[in-house]
């Protein structure tokens, strides 16, 4: 009976880590067949941008997600139904607010970048 619970917790963590990583695994043979039609089809420029504009994106956003979800389902069975929504409420909330501000604050920071570093990519 002991083994059968350890294959079962080792299954569930097995059927996790491929729900989590499925999606990075899944999207790396789509993007190995498509990138070349888009560097066929773009000139050296439009694909320079999108290398640029893409590693922009992937440092900025972490911080637009602030990983919170950890935080809600850390205490969840914890806390009751009611509780749990006013939480999610205040989370979603706050990312919201926090995502207006600093999507401001960092489209203008681009801005300013592009206009003042005589960068070849226009603002």
């Amino acid at each position: 009976m002991i083994k059968s619970e350890k294959f079962s917790y080792i299954f569930k963590r097995l059927k996790d880590s491929i729900l989590y990583f499925g999606a990075g695994v899944l999207a790396l043979p789509i993007s190995v067949f498509t990138s070349p039609l888009f560097a066929k089809n773009m000139s050296s420029y439009d694909f320079a941008a999108i290398g640029y504009f893409t590693a922009l994106m992937q440092m900025i956003l972490p911080i637009l997600n602030l990983s919170f979800y950890s935080y809600f389902i850390t205490d969840y069975f914890k806390r009751d139904e009611a509780e749990n929504k006013k939480v999610l409420v205040s989370l979603v909330s706050f990312l919201i607010l926090s995502n207006i501000v600093f999507i401001v604050i960092g489209y203008s920071g681009l801005y300013l970048y592009l206009n003042f570093s005589e960068s070849s990519f226009s603002a």
